[in-house]
């Protein structure tokens, strides 16, 4: 694949990304249909009255060559595996089969070979799943050259410094951005993290979220990022709000649950 030239105003530092949730089942029963609750960063209910909408902030530079898709769940996936090998395709401007890409995951520790500092849940068929796609490494932004990969992905569970994401969109790059209400730390959830950065690209996660293990995608979606794909394992995903330019390419009434953006 040719590979990207980049010029990145900032850097990102990250710790260990924690890979997947513990004993997601327990947030509610799962009768294979969807559901939605709305949250706090500290995953209590919110009784606030409402205000209305958040204005969105300024728009940051998107490069015609850039690709942003925006997913409501963190950690390394067990699940939704068609969907994600459509995405990484997507981002990286190819048609399906062709490659093979090159993945950066932007993290400090790779569950390949820091099982305990990093592994969580079986993720092995993430990794044949990528297998088929190209490579993939996990390695911070700092450490490597940009300009060798073709698709980047953000999880937001940890820090990442905003600046440099925005710098990945200003110069061509296709990322991947993560979020939810569930990975949290002191300075909120990864959700809230995700939009200091993903609101000036036109999404970002709301309070809503998804329960269901098998949303059912209509006939008209399955396409591009769900192309072959008839339902998604959505239990406990961020739903997004959007604004134009942003597609979205799947959605409840209370949100979005799959969001892309590309130029023009």
């Amino acid at each position: 694949m040719a590979r990207r030239v980049f010029v990145l105003v900032a850097l990102s530092t990250l710790g260990c990304v924690r890979w997947g949730i513990p004993d997601e089942e327990g947030f509610a029963e799962d009768t294979g249909t969807t559901s939605t609750t709305s949250t706090t960063d500290s995953g209590e209910s919110d009784s606030s009255s409402d205000t209305g909408p958040e204005p969105w902030p300024e728009p940051w530079p998107f490069a015609n060559e850039s690709r942003l898709v925006a997913w409501g769940k963190t950690g390394i996936p067990t699940s939704n595996l068609a969907m994600l090998a459509n995405t990484y395709y997507d981002l990286a401007g190819v048609a399906p089969g062709e490659g093979p890409l090159a993945i950066l995951w932007i993290a400090d520790c790779d569950p390949r070979t820091d099982a305990a500092g990093c592994l969580l849940g079986n993720v092995q068929p993430f990794f044949d799943m990528v297998e088929g796609v190209g490579t993939i490494e996990f390695k911070p932004l700092a450490s490597v050259d940009p300009a060798a990969y073709d698709v980047f992905v953000v999880d937001f569970c940890e820090a990442v410094e905003g600046e440099a994401i925005a710098a990945l969109l200003a110069e061509g790059a296709g990322v991947l951005a993560l979020g939810d209400h569930h990975c949290t730390s002191a300075a909120g959830s990864s959700a809230k993290l995700a939009n200091a950065t993903l609101a000036h690209f036109g999404v970002r996660f709301g309070e809503h979220e998804l329960y269901s293990h098998d949303f059912t995608v209509p006939a008209d979606a399955q396409a591009g990022l769900l192309a072959g794909v008839t339902s998604l394992d959505a239990w406990g995903v961020a739903l997004q709000d959007t604004i134009e330019p942003v597609a979205v390419v799947v959605e409840t009434l209370d949100g979005a649950v799959l969001s892309r953006r590309s130029e023009p």
